[in-house]
């Protein structure tokens, strides 16, 4: 399966990001939506960590050491590292437009 890793692997972090923000809203408020937006909210957060790992351990860019790094950045850290990694990092890690899952 292909995918066009540009645009996918933020979408999956934003979406991730909101719909865990909106959950604890709902939270808040006492809606019993809130717990399934937090869960929805957290299996995209769990996408986007794996898809970034893959992209990274696959790189041809970045020494064993740099990919040590951003995997347990990523892993233990993912929404701050993870934001790093798209708006600055992400394009010397990425070589093409698209990555074989």
């Amino acid at each position: 399966m292909k995918f066009n890793n540009k645009s996918t692997l933020p979408i999956v972090f934003f979406a991730g990001f909101t719909s865990f923000i909106y959950g604890t809203y709902c939270i808040k408020f006492s809606n019993q939506d809130g717990l399934i937006w937090i869960l929805i909210g957290f299996i995209l957060s769990l996408t986007f960590i794996i898809l970034a790992v893959k992209e990274v351990v696959n790189s041809t860019n970045l020494k064993p050491s740099e990919k040590r790094m951003w995997v347990i950045g990523l892993v233990f850290a993912g929404t701050i590292v993870g934001l790093v990694y798209l708006f600055n990092r992400r394009q010397k890690v990425v070589d093409n437009n698209t990555i074989s899952i």
